[in-house]
């Protein structure tokens, strides 16, 4: 990588961060006044659990998919070979969490059973999050700006139809499609390079059992709290 790209990628980096923090600073007093402790605190729990689910299904996917297209950047053809390997890797055991997911919460005796299903998005919107091919070769552009430009018109929505707490579901539909929109995106810039043409003797299972799994995302925290506090508090805590 050269200097004028490694500063173009860290800056491109420093705008995504500082971006969703800027946000966050104009969304969360608004969002915290509206719904309430306890609908934070649901939402909350709601997501931890199912970053579980989705810790299972990337298996540290992201960091050994990354490193596997780096080494091959510049071979053409075998860098287009391990893209859909790794994808569709990804994507069977993702889906195989999503089915996990479900089965969970369909025996258990959660309450707001609605709101588990609905915070299921990202699990989804995980089998078009290439991102990590875009970090493999060096392609950071994309990556950090596609996902804040949804969440900036996204932002409108969450001050114009969340406005009492009972929106809890709808916002959690603004804020969740935003992110699954902006994973999606992600992937033009790669379709316009591989297109949707598969290569010949796909080695899949072999990356299935090549990655290790990685707990980066699972907050631990917040479930732990809600086994012992009430919403209210796990909503004054996140």
């Amino acid at each position: 990588m050269s200097g004028i790209q490694l500063t173009k990628n860290y800056i491109y980096l420093i705008i995504s961060q500082v971006s969703v923090d800027l946000l966050q600073l104009i969304t969360v007093p608004y969002v915290s006044r509206v719904l309430e402790p306890d609908g934070i605190g649901i939402y909350s729990y709601a997501f931890a659990i199912m970053t579980y689910f989705s810790m299972f299904g990337t298996m540290g996917f992201n960091y050994y998919s990354q490193i596997e297209i780096a080494k091959n950047m510049n071979n053409k053809e075998k860098k287009h070979q391990l893209f859909w390997e790794c994808f569709i890797a990804k994507s069977l055991t993702i889906l195989i969490a999503i089915v996990l997911y479900f089965l969970f919460i369909y025996l258990s005796n959660l309450r707001d059973k609605k709101i588990f299903y609905t915070v299921s998005i990202p699990l989804f919107g995980e089998i078009f999050n290439t991102s990590w091919y875009l970090i493999g070769t060096e392609n950071f552009k994309y990556m950090a700006t596609l996902p804040v430009i949804t969440r900036l018109i996204s932002l409108p929505f969450v001050f114009i139809l969340v406005t009492k707490k009972s929106d809890l579901l709808l916002y959690i539909i603004i804020i969740l499609m935003a992110n699954f929109f902006g994973n999606t995106l992600m992937n033009v810039p790669i379709i316009k390079e591989h297109g949707f043409k598969f290569p010949r003797n796909l080695i899949i299972f072999k990356h299935i059992g090549d990655y290790p799994m990685v707990a980066h995302n699972a907050r631990f925290d917040v479930s732990f709290l809600e086994m012992c506090y009430k919403k209210y508090n796990l909503g004054k805590f996140t």
